[in-house]
């Protein structure tokens, strides 16, 4: 007589702990997964501070691997898509240089037929990625901004729309630049003009229809280097740091972010990544 109700208290009991574990227990939230695109706009201009034995192609590809390696580790990463523009000079017409046209980056599981750990595959994809910039890079003596900035831009939007990336999408533009632009005529007078008005303690001339402005709406914006500007003439000592800062925010419009913030140089590419 007492078997029946020992199994049938044996399942309630069971199932009762089961319920109280299920109730009790934190449900975990899914890491959403994205899409990362970034475009990086290297300027080239001989005006950049450079360490001794430094060169250009040491101080701008770093960099690049720096922010790529940061990129690498964000949560939930599914793909990752890069660009790198390098400022233009007077054999490209001003015009943007290509360093590296768009790569991607997706972790896979298997590679080759055999398998390869998170972090081997993140080495690989940047050492390639800094072995093609050293490859490329070369200094120029202008600093056509503007132009490398609008392009890379344009870049960001086209991409997405033609990868059709699904999930959430993240579009980041980085500029490695002091932003001493020195090209684009009517920007480098505006810098000038905002930079006497602050040194006389004017307020600043009004603005004029002709400077130009880019729209960066949906885009978070890096800029990193403001203080790598070592002086070459009297018209870029001119400039004062304050007037780069206020000309070129008149200058991006509708940008998701401004973030000056830059994650530093990886220590050891060989020895694996931070």
């Amino acid at each position: 007589m007492t078997w029946p109700f020992f199994s049938c208290s044996r399942s309630f009991v069971f199932a009762l702990a089961a319920l109280l574990m299920a109730c009790g227990s934190p449900k975990v939230q899914p890491v959403p997964r994205l899409a990362v695109s970034i475009a990086i706009v290297a300027d080239v201009s001989t005006s950049a501070g450079l360490k001794h034995g430094q060169t250009i192609a040491d101080l701008r590809c770093s960099e690049v691997a720096a922010l790529i390696n940061e990129a690498l580790t964000t949560k939930g990463l599914s793909r990752l898509d890069v660009l790198v523009l390098a400022t233009g000079g007077k054999e490209t017409s001003l015009e943007a240089r290509s360093l590296i046209p768009w790569r991607s980056f997706v972790p896979q599981a298997r590679l080759f037929g055999r398998n390869r750990s998170p972090l081997e595959q993140r080495r690989a994809f940047l050492q390639g990625l800094e072995t093609t910039c050293r490859g490329t890079l070369k200094s120029e003596t202008t600093s056509p901004i503007f132009f490398a900035i609008e392009r890379a831009a344009e870049s960001l939007r086209q991409h997405a729309k033609e990868e059709r990336l699904s999930g959430t999408v993240v579009k980041r533009l980085v500029v490695l630049s002091d932003l001493r632009e020195n090209a684009h005529q009517v920007l480098k007078a505006r810098l000038l003009a905002v930079s006497n008005a602050l040194r006389k303690g004017v307020p600043a001339p009004k603005q004029g229809a002709t400077v130009p402005s880019l729209n960066l709406d949906g885009i978070s914006l890096s800029v990193c280097g403001l203080a790598e500007h070592v002086g070459g003439n009297a018209d870029e000592l001119a400039i004062f740091p304050r007037a780069v800062t206020d000309v070129w925010q008149g200058v991006f419009q509708g940008a998701a972010s401004f973030d000056a913030a830059c994650p530093e140089e990886p220590t050891s590419l060989s020895g694996g990544m931070r």
